[in-house]
C-alpha cells in the first residue's frame, strides 16, 4: 500500500510536468488584447475583428447569390492575402514591441488587416459609385444618390477605424498600416477594373457552360441596378399569380 501511495503523486507530478511542456499558440487573426479598463481599446478590439466578419459574409454571399463577379471579387481577396503574406516575409519588418510574441505572424509590414480593408473598401466604393447606375423606374434618383453617399462614407469610415485600431492596440506601426492600406486599395482597384473590363467576356463564357447552369451561376454585368431589377421581376411574378 505504501508503494502505491508513493507512486500516485509521482504519476500526477509527471503528468502536470508533461502538460506544462505543451506549447499553446493563439490564432493570430482572432487574438486581440487591450488594456484593462480601456473602453476605447475594448471598442477598437471588436472593430479590428471586422475583416473576419466581412470575409465570412462574403463567402455566404457567394454561395447564396452565385454571382460570378462576386466570386471573382472573393478570389481576388484571397490573392490579396497571399500577396500580403509574401510581402511580410520578404520585408521582415518587426511589429511594435508590445505585440511581440502575441501574434501568429511576427512580421508587421504591411498590415494584413489594413491591406484587407483597403482592398475591400476600394473595390466596394468603386462598385457603389460607378457600377450602380440608377434608372429611377421605382425609387427616385435622389434616394439612390443618398444611399450611394451614405454607403461610401460608411465604407471609408470602417476602413479608417480598423486601421486606427491596429495602431492603437499596438499591433502595427502607423507606417505599416499606411502601406497596407495603399497596397490593398491598389489591388482592389485593379481587381475592379479587371472584373468589369477584360474579364467580362470570359464570365459570359463561363456562365454558358452546362455545369454553371446546373449550379445557377449568374452574371449581372449587363444590369445597371441589380436590386431594382430583382424587385421589378419579383413584383411582376406576384402580379402574374394574382
Amino acid at each position: 500500500l505504501s508503494c502505491v501511495q508513493l507512486q500516485a503523486p509521482l504519476r500526477s507530478t509527471s503528468y502536470h510536468l508533461a502538460a506544462m511542456d505543451v506549447v499553446l499558440v493563439p490564432a493570430g487573426h482572432t487574438y486581440v488584447v487591450y488594456e484593462d479598463g480601456d473602453k476605447i481599446g475594448q471598442l477598437l478590439a471588436y472593430l479590428t475583428l471586422l475583416p473576419l466578419f466581412l470575409a465570412f459574409s462574403l463567402g455566404v454571399l457567394v454561395l447564396v447569390r452565385r454571382d460570378i463577379q462576386t466570386a471573382a471579387f472573393a478570389i481576388g481577396l484571397l490573392l490579396n492575402e497571399v500577396i500580403n503574406y509574401q510581402l511580410k516575409h520578404a520585408i521582415q519588418e518587426a511589429r511594435p514591441v508590445r505585440s511581440a510574441g502575441k501574434v501568429m505572424v511576427k512580421y508587421g509590414m504591411p498590415s494584413s488587416h489594413a491591406q484587407f480593408t483597403g482592398y475591400f473598401t476600394a473595390y466596394m466604393v468603386l462598385v457603389v459609385c460607378l457600377r450602380i447606375r440608377a434608372t429611377g423606374k421605382v425609387a427616385p434618383l435622389w434616394l439612390t444618390r443618398l444611399g450611394q453617399g451614405l454607403a461610401t462614407v460608411g465604407l471609408l469610415t470602417m476602413g479608417v477605424l480598423i486601421c486606427i485600431s491596429r495602431v492603437y492596440l499596438h499591433y502595427h506601426t502607423f507606417r505599416q498600416v499606411v502601406v497596407g492600406s495603399f497596397v490593398g486599395a491598389l489591388l482592389g482597384a485593379m481587381t475592379y477594373y479587371l472584373i468589369h473590363g477584360p474579364l467580362r467576356p470570359l464570365f459570359r463564357t463561363v456562365t454558358s457552360l452546362t455545369l454553371a447552369k446546373w449550379l445557377l451561376v449568374k452574371d449581372y454585368s449587363s444590369i445597371d441596378d441589380v436590386i431594382e431589377t430583382e424587385y421589378i421581376s419579383i413584383m411582376n411574378q406576384h402580379l402574374k399569380q394574382t
